[in-house]
C-alpha cells in the first residue's frame, strides 16, 4: 500500500500530506483544530526559527512538548 513511499523523508511526505489536505481540518485537539495548510505554516515558522539558531540539516533536535496541537507542527519542522 505504501511502497510508493520508500526512500522519501518524512519531512517529504508531511509536505505530500500538506499539499494534497490544504484546508481539510486533520487535527483535533480538546476542541481545538487545525488544518494541514496551518500545521504546513506553523511548521515552517518553527523550522525557520531553527535555522536561524544554527540547527542545520543532520543536526539531532530534541522535542519535549507537553500533548498539544503544536507538537505535530514542532516534528514537521524537525523533519
Amino acid at each position: 500500500m505504501f511502497t510508493e513511499a520508500q526512500g522519501t523523508s518524512l519531512g517529504a511526505l508531511a509536505e505530500a500530506a500538506e499539499a494534497r489536505f490544504g484546508d481539510t481540518s486533520t487535527l483535533l485537539f480538546e476542541g481545538a483544530t487545525m488544518t494541514s495548510a496551518q500545521v504546513g505554516a506553523l511548521a515552517r515558522r518553527f523550522a525557520t526559527g531553527l535555522t536561524s539558531l544554527g540547527v542545520a540539516p543532520g543536526d539531532r533536535v530534541a522535542v519535549c512538548m507537553a500533548n498539544c496541537v503544536e507538537v505535530l507542527a514542532c516534528y514537521h519542522a524537525t523533519w
